[in-house]
């Protein structure tokens, strides 16, 4: 199960004075680590943080953990690990202020213990908050679970987005594209998105049926963004073929156009599916094709919702886009000349 860090990244942007502009699965904000006033860093509910104009050792992505620490904000890290955890802050408290006093009697000692026992789920995943660290915050009074889930919300961030067809921006989309084996079309355009008219950055749009976009920028480690209402599928492509296939990732639902002559669509996020939309209910049938890494999870979410959305008759399918495969998608064959037809149609390599 995932874990959700927005209580702690409110509280540390908050204690920062960094404003930050709440978006569906991230927060949008300056960057935490320099001194910046232009939103050039996501940090995303799932803990991880990526910044577009700062990178230490190389490395643009940073876990919530290390941005603690690089911060100067750890007793708060460690502040909502016991809030998440319901180890009452005492038991910490009591521990960081015995351990190391080498003048304990027995039962002091097996309190300690006690605490130290208590503690232990700290250092498991995903906190990986170690004994040793734990001693490096002491007498500090950490945030409470109200303060964790009250912190309000900043100002919004002004985000224009422009389509492009010349010039250099426009050229280095196009190069995106063609290094990964796709063009640009009237659904898959280069964009220039400017945010509070001071950070401008190239990036590639995906344009859905009804004006909701979704961004993919050009850079070491950035990720997407998305503007407007999610309501129907990405069109791949729609010629009302008896079977159509869905495909999680715009990019590798482009990747595929020539190695099916059916019906492509894409979704929005990993497994999500408009609340209502009629563009699958033609369709005899519909096979869905989800990445091998987290394919059980999909599966149950799209399960959950799909059948709101077709004919009764309509045959389900859902496999892994490459089967027994972590590492490859659709996108990745398509860049080395590896993928094929079978591969599209049955998860399988040639033989």
């Amino acid at each position: 199960m995932s874990v959700d860090y927005s209580p702690l990244i409110e509280t540390i942007l908050d204690r920062l004075e960094k404003k930050y502009d709440r978006k569906e699965t991230y927060y949008l904000t300056s960057n935490p680590l320099v001194e910046d006033s232009t939103p050039s860093f996501q940090w995303f509910e799932d803990g991880w943080g990526i910044s577009w104009n700062y990178s230490i050792d190389g490395e643009s992505r940073f876990s919530a953990k290390r941005m603690c620490i690089l911060t100067g904000t750890y007793s708060l890290y460690i502040g909502w690990a016991l809030n998440h955890l319901k180890i009452p802050y005492y038991v910490y408290n009591k521990y960081i202020s015995m351990v190391g006093d080498n003048m304990l009697d027995l039962s002091e000692i097996k309190e300690m213990n006690k605490c130290k026992v208590r503690l232990y789920e700290l250092t498991q995943a995903p906190y990986y908050i170690s004994y040793s660290s734990m001693r490096n915050v002491n007498s500090v009074k950490l945030t409470t679970t109200k303060k964790m889930q009250s912190v309000k919300k900043r100002t919004k961030t002004n985000i224009e987005i422009k389509e492009i067809k010349n010039g250099e921006q426009f050229n280095l989309g196009k190069k995106y594209l063609e290094n990964r084996g796709l063009t640009f079309s009237e659904r898959c355009v280069i964009l220039n998105v400017e945010i509070n008219k001071a950070f401008k950055v190239v990036a590639i749009g995906f344009k859905y049926p009804n004006g909701f976009i979704k961004i993919r920028f050009i850079g070491n480690g950035i990720r997407y963004m998305s503007q407007g209402s999610y309501e129907k599928l990405f069109e791949t492509r729609v010629k009302f073929t008896n079977k159509a296939y869905v495909v999680e990732g715009e990019i590798d639902s482009l990747s595929i156009l020539n190695y099916t002559n059916c019906d492509i669509f894409s979704m929005h996020n990993k497994s999500s599916l408009p609340k209502e939309t009629p563009q699958l209910e033609y369709y005899d049938e519909i096979e869905f094709l989800v990445d091998n890494d987290k394919f059980e999870d999909s599966k149950n979410s799209i399960l959950n919702k799909i059948f709101q959305l077709v004919s009764k008759d309509t045959i389900i399918k859902i496999r892994p886009k490459i089967l027994n495969d972590n590492k490859n998608d659709f996108n990745s064959l398509l860049q080395e000349s590896k993928l094929t037809n079978k591969i599209v149609e049955t998860g399988g390599f040639d033989e």
